[in-house]
């Protein structure tokens, strides 16, 4: 039992704070959707296999991974982006698609270039803030 979550543990972690299922999960609604339930039925089937202290040390490392997984999907998120023409502006927003459609509604003048739609980090804010100095 130990060793099927050992290896359980080892294949499903790294599928799942992957950044490309993540950057996959947060371009849709319904793709964040798809994940969020693929996440809840594996956290289900996992709390369901521990049978040992050792089997439920892994099975908790795991679920843990898929709680964070879970709850880093459905929390709004600021989306760095450019305008076409030049200038930035962020967004927050749960998927890049949100955020896309909140930055039309912003201006009629200006257009949101749709392919720099990112999930701002601290580094990228900082260095798009620079240009203002």
């Amino acid at each position: 039992m130990l060793y099927i979550c050992i290896v359980i543990k080892n294949k499903y972690i790294m599928k799942m704070t992957s950044e490309k299922t993540l950057e996959t999960a947060l371009q849709t609604v319904k793709s964040q959707q798809k994940l969020i339930k693929e996440l809840q039925k594996k956290h289900e089937l996992l709390t369901s296999l521990s049978g040992s202290v050792e089997a439920l040390e892994v099975v908790a490392d795991v679920t843990k991974g898929i709680r964070e997984a879970i709850t880093y999907l459905e929390k709004r998120k600021e989306w760095n982006f450019n305008w076409i023409g030049g200038g930035w502006n962020s967004e927050y927003a749960h998927t890049r698609e949100e955020a896309y459609n909140q930055a039309l509604d912003i201006t009629d003048t200006l257009v949101p270039d749709l392919d720099t739609f990112r999930v701002a980090t601290e580094a990228d804010t900082k260095s798009l803030l620079s240009l203002f100095y």
